[in-house]
C-alpha cells in the first residue's frame, strides 16, 4: 500500500475526531475579540502563550499521525466483511437502551451497577460504528437505528447533550466510508445544524423543564458535607427566554465585546453597561421573577441597542453553541492561573496507573482527582468553601498544560497524536477486538472535555462490557443449538 493510500484511508477518522479540538480554537479566536476569566480580562500575553501551546498540541498531533502512518507496515487487508449474529445486535441494543434508562434516570449504591449502567449506554455506537466494516442486514440495521434514537431522546430528555454529539460525530465516520463524498457534505451540514439547535438551546430546556437541572428519582439528598442548589422555578418568571439571553450576556463578556452581534467592543472600558445589564434581571444575586422592564434604559440608547442586537435569537444560540464547544477559552485561563509556583507536577495523572485495576481488588483504588485539582486552581470560577454539586470539567488540554506546563501541550499532543494513530490503524484491522477496542476508544476521545484518566478508564470498560456481552451470546448460540 502507497503512502497516499495510507492517507486515503486512514487519515479521514483521524481528522474527524479532532473536530471538536479544532473547532473549540478557531471559533473563538475568529468570533472573539478578548478573553474573559470571570469578569477579569485575559491580558494579550497569555492569550498569545495559550494560543501558541493549542497550536502546538494540534501540530504535534497531526505531525505524529502522519509520520507514523508513513512508517507503519500495513498488510493488505482481505475485503471480507465480518458480521454478528442478530441475537447479539438484538443483547447488546436491548443492554444500551435499559442502560441508558437507568443511568439517566436512577442512581443506585452499587458501584460496579451504578458504573455498568453508564458505560452499557454507549455499547450500540460500538455497532453503529462498525457498520463501516460489518455487513448488516436491514433488520438489524433497524434495531440498531432504533436504540440509538431511543437512547438519543432520552439523553436529551434528561439534558445531556454528550451522548448526541458523539453520535453526530460517530454518524460522520460511517457515512465518510460507508457512502459517498457528496452524502458526507449532506451530513455535515444536517450534524452542524443539529448540534447548533441542541446545544445553543440547551440551557433554556433545562431551566425551564427540569428547574435547572434534572434530579435522578431516587437521588437521597442526605449528604451531611455537600450543599445543593435550591430549585428554582423558571416557568414563572416573567420574559422567562429574553432574560436567559441577558443572563447569558452576563456571564459571557468575551461574546459581551465582541463585535458580532453588534459592536460590543467599544463598550470595554465602560464598566456600566455590566451593572446595567445585571440590573435588568438581578436582584440581591437573585433572578427577579416580576415582568422585565427596559424602559430605563432610554436614557442609554446606545447600550439598549447593543442589548437588542446581542440578545437576537439567532445570535443567542449561535453563541451558546460556541460557548460549549469553546476549548481555547478554558485553556486561556489556565495558562494565565498556573505557573511555575502553582503547577502540580503530574498529580491529576496517577490514576491512570490503576485505571486497569478493579475496585473489588485495589478497594482504595485513587478516584480520578482531575476536576478537583482544577477547581482549586481556578479559585476566581468558583468559591472553594462552596460545596455546590455542579463542578467545571478539565478537558485533557487544560489537564496537561496544570500538570507539566508548556511540556504538557508537547506531552498530551504525542499521546493524542500516538493514540488516533492506534485507533486508525486498529479500526481498519482483521482483529474484531481490536476493532471494537478501536471503537471505544473512538467514543470517549471525542469528549475531550474529559481527563485522560477517564478516557483511558472509560474505554476500557466499554471495551470490557462490551466483549462480554459479545462473548456470551456466542456461547448461549452454541448451547442453544446443541439443544
Amino acid at each position: 500500500m502507497t503512502y497516499l493510500n495510507k492517507i486515503v484511508k486512514y487519515y479521514p477518522i483521524i481528522f474527524i475526531i479532532q473536530i471538536p479540538l479544532i473547532l473549540g480554537f478557531i471559533l473563538p479566536i475568529i468570533l472573539y475579540n478578548n478573553f474573559y476569566y470571570s469578569e477579569i480580562e485575559i491580558e494579550n500575553s497569555f492569550v498569545k502563550l495559550a494560543k501558541n501551546n493549542y497550536l502546538i498540541v494540534i501540530f504535534i498531533i497531526n505531525l505524529l499521525c502522519l509520520l507514523l502512518l508513513f512508517i507503519t507496515p500495513t498488510k493488505k487487508h482481505i475485503n471480507n466483511k465480518y458480521s454478528f449474529h442478530f441475537f447479539t445486535i438484538f443483547i447488546i441494543c436491548l443492554f444500551s437502551i435499559m442502560s441508558t434508562l437507568l443511568s439517566k434516570l436512577f442512581i443506585f449504591e452499587i458501584y460496579y451497577l451504578n458504573l455498568g449502567f453508564y458505560i452499557g449506554q454507549q455499547a450500540v455506537l460500538i455497532l453503529f460504528l462498525l457498520y463501516s466494516t460489518f455487513d448488516y442486514q436491514k433488520k438489524d440495521l433497524v434495531i440498531i437505528f432504533i436504540s440509538i434514537i431511543f437512547c438519543n431522546i432520552l439523553s436529551l430528555y434528561t439534558g445531556n447533550s454528550n451522548f448526541f454529539l458523539i453520535t453526530l460525530l460517530i454518524l460522520l465516520i460511517v457515512v465518510y466510508y460507508r457512502f459517498t463524498f457528496k452524502k458526507f457534505i449532506y451530513t455535515i451540514i444536517i450534524c452542524t445544524l443539529f448540534t447548533v439547535i441542541v446545544l445553543g438551546s440547551k440551557k433554556i430546556y433545562r431551566d425551564y423543564i427540569h428547574y435547572g437541572g434534572m434530579d435522578k428519582l431516587n437521588y437521597m439528598f442526605d449528604d451531611k458535607n455537600t450543599t445543593y442548589a435550591k430549585k428554582f422555578d423558571y416557568r414563572s418568571v416573567n420574559n422567562f427566554f429574553l432574560k436567559q439571553k441577558i443572563e447569558f450576556i452576563i456571564y459571557n463578556r468575551s461574546y459581551l465585546y465582541s463585535d458580532v452581534c453588534g459592536k460590543g467592543s467599544i463598550y470595554k472600558n465602560n464598566k456600566n453597561i455590566e451593572e446595567l445589564v445585571e440590573n435588568l434581571i438581578f436582584k440581591e444575586g437573585k433572578i427577579i421573577k416580576e415582568k422585565l422592564h427596559l424602559g430605563y434604559l432610554s436614557n442609554f440608547p446606545d447600550i439598549k441597542s447593543l442589548i437588542e442586537l446581542k440578545t437576537q435569537t439567532s445570535c443567542y444560540i449561535f453563541f451558546r453553541f460556541i460557548h460549549r464547544i469553546d476549548f481555547f477559552s478554558p485553556f486561556a485561563q489556565i495558562v494565565k492561573e498556573v505557573n511555575n509556583s502553582n503547577y502540580i507536577k503530574g498529580e491529576s495523572y496517577k490514576p491512570i496507573a490503576y485505571a486497569f485495576i478493579p475496585r473489588f481488588i485495589f478497594k482504595n483504588k485513587p478516584i480520578d482527582n482531575a476536576d478537583e485539582i482544577y477547581m482549586k486552581l481556578m479559585d476566581r470560577l468558583k468559591d472553594s468553601s462552596d460545596k455546590n454539586r455542579t463542578i467545571i470539567s478539565v478537558s485533557i488540554l487544560t489537564e496537561a498544560w496544570m500538570n507539566f506546563l508548556q511540556k504538557g501541550s508537547l506531552l498530551i499532543g504525542t499521546i493524542i497524536g500516538i493514540l488516533f494513530t492506534l485507533i486508525s490503524l486498529f479500526y481498519f484491522s482483521n482483529n474484531v477486538f481490536l476493532k471494537i477496542l478501536s471503537s471505544s476508544l473512538i467514543i470517549h476521545v471525542l469528549n475531550f472535555n474529559l481527563s485522560l484518566k477517564q478516557i483511558i478508564a472509560g474505554s476500557y470498560q466499554l471495551f470490557i462490557i462490551f466483549i462480554l456481552i459479545y462473548l456470551f451470546s456466542i456461547i448461549f448460540l452454541k448451547y442453544y443449538k446443541k439443544i
